[in-house]
């Protein structure tokens, strides 16, 4: 058992706005649960995102408290220092600091990789519980030589040993790492802010590019979109000093104006200003895009992937570079320009019910988009008016082909889904958590015992894309987990930072879907979309549960996950 005194979270300067787990024995995402990007399978392009619009080393072991003790690993938000020349939208990335008691765990370290794994103890045969995402912050215990790690093997506070090979840098007070992303926010909707590609030849780029190659840029992006027949109708941009970010569709509040770059002459012409925010995202793309042609890399070797209309980044922040140009810089450390990028905010706040003695089951919710409600025989002073889907309704009882509703209206049933109590499987374990998903009425109810605790909408697998009936567990947990794929029937999708994605089987999982709104209906590449709201609470309530500053927990046999129960 972990020596744990006390455990707590030290949020350090301010709230920040806000890819590839490891395999835990017999309980982690395989290849196909949620493989780095690149390792695309049969299995990953079910994995979901693609019910979004279509259209991302070692570290030394140097003694604690010395320059470079834990470093030499990939820094997956290295800033370009000749070409990143400020924050556009201000302020300095918040971190979490997971700390401990100082006897046990007198260290401070912070992650350095995009996955450092945590393992069940200090050996590299160890199974493995969990993982750190690059730049999460926590007191660790003294070095443990041997194991297998080439290194030092530190204790996590939380739980868990990490070898500092991994990335783990560890010194003696605490650690400064500006480059690192901004810790995700537990407590929003999405843990993450996020980004749309408005526009198909959209660069993803490894470093900021100096001018003549933001020039050798522009070009490949004019012939790329001449030959697509995609070239933007006007040429007209906005210059740094005067850019802010994208409107919202909610008419949320725009990010303050930034600052200019300094002066350089001979600056190529800005990027096409973004229309406003569109309401929805499309639902196909027209080409696949993908990695620079030989031709394309030589000319301009910044450039690591082409992204296609309708992909998402995770954004970690805006900068203004040299080439007097705006980018996003993604939570994986790369750039995407910002006039090509929309800040995407319209994700449903819709959030199903929590069951009590006042809302009991049954529950029902509108599902048809065509829905009225009109008035009761014999009622008087009410009108017939439209039902907005997904609206929770008061039910009174039947009236033929109709419900009737507390505020005297009827609404045919046929048009509304009704959530039922099911009984708990017979091998429960008093008070055990379970979840039900209903795939023939789209709905979800979490129970403790026979006790309901959430009762909601969802969206399952669309025809051909059929999500599995069975009897499962959660097998592993990830606050966010980049998902992509390329389908006959919807083409190419590419979603980063997929948000609070609990697996269950194979590729498989629960996971919020911010880029839709149409919970009641099955749309997806088979896993279960759910509201991010509704998403992030069955993330905090399931097992495993995630430590503090962890990004990923496996099950494992001594912490099971949650049963979770699919049928018809």
């Amino acid at each position: 058992m972990p020596r744990i005194a006390a455990v707590t979270i030290a949020l350090c300067v301010a709230c920040g706005s806000q890819r590839a787990p490891g395999r835990a024995d017999g309980a982690g995402p395989r290849a196909e649960d949620a493989a780095p990007r690149g390792a695309a399978t049969a299995d990953r392009a079910r994995s979901d995102a693609g019910d979004a619009a279509p259209g991302e080393p070692d570290a030394g072991d140097a003694a604690p408290g010395e320059p470079g003790a834990g470093d030499g690993g990939v820094d997956a938000g290295a800033p370009d220092a000749d070409s990143e020349i400020a924050a556009a939208d201000g302020g300095v990335p918040a971190y979490v600091e997971v700390e401990g008691d100082l006897a046990l765990f007198p260290l401070h370290a912070v992650a350095t990789s995009l996955e450092v794994k945590i393992y069940s103890s200090p050996r590299s045969m160890a199974s493995r519980v969990g993982y750190l995402r690059n730049g999460a912050r926590m007191r660790v215990g003294p070095p443990i030589r041997g194991g297998g790690c080439g290194g030092a093997w530190h204790e996590l506070p939380t739980g868990g040993f990490v070898c500092a090979r991994d990335g783990l840098e560890v010194r003696s007070g605490p650690v400064a790492r500006p480059s690192a992303p901004p810790p995700p926010c537990m407590s929003c909707p999405l843990p993450y802010e996020y980004g749309f590609t408005r526009l198909a030849s959209t660069p993803m780029l490894a470093r900021l590019p100096d001018l003549d190659e933001t020039r050798v840029i522009d070009e490949i992006i004019a012939d790329r979109e001449r030959a697509s027949g995609t070239a933007p109708t006007k040429q007209a941009g906005r210059q740094p000093s005067d850019a802010q970010a994208t409107s919202t569709s909610d008419g949320g509040e725009a990010a303050p104006p930034t600052a200019a770059p300094p002066d350089g002459g001979g600056q190529p012409a800005p990027l096409p200003a973004p229309p406003a925010q569109p309401t929805d995202v499309p639902s196909e793309v027209d080409a696949t895009e993908g990695p620079p042609s030989a031709a394309e890399q030589r000319r301009a070797p910044s450039v690591s992937t082409w992204l296609e209309r309708g992909f998402f980044v995770s954004i970690n922040r805006l900068i203004g570079a040299k080439n007097r140009r705006l980018y996003f810089k993604t939570v994986y450390g790369r750039y995407v320009p910002e006039n090509r990028v929309f800040r995407f905010t319209g994700f449903s706040p819709f959030q199903g019910v929590r069951v009590d003695a006042g809302h009991p089951l049954p529950i029902y919710f509108v599902k048809s988009p065509r829905a009225f409600l009109d008035p009761a025989p014999g009622t008087r002073g009410l009108e017939r008016v439209r039902a907005d889907r997904l609206t929770l309704l008061d039910v009174t009882g039947r009236e033929g082909r109709a419900y009737r509703l507390a505020s005297g209206h009827l609404v045919e049933r046929s048009w509304v889904a009704r959530i039922d109590r099911t009984p708990p499987p017979p091998d429960l374990v008093p008070g055990e958590k379970w979840i039900d998903v209903d795939l023939s009425e789209q709905t979800l109810v979490a129970y403790q015992g026979d006790t309901p605790i959430l009762a909601t909408m969802v969206s399952t697998g669309k025809e051909g894309f059929d999500t599995p009936s069975g009897d499962f567990r959660i097998k592993s947990k990830h606050v966010a987990t980049t998902m992509d794929g390329n389908t006959a029937t919807d083409g190419p999708y590419s979603i980063e930072d997929v948000p609070w994605t609990m697996y269950f089987h194979r590729s498989y999982a629960l996971h919020g879907a911010f880029w839709h709104r149409q919970y009641g209906i099955a749309r997806s590449h088979g896993c279960v979309n759910l509201s991010p709201n509704d998403a992030r609470f069955l993330f905090d309530w399931t097992q495993p549960a995630l430590p503090p500053g962890w990004h990923g927990v496996f099950a494992t046999r001594e912490n099971p996950g949650t049963r979770v129960i699919v049928h018809e």
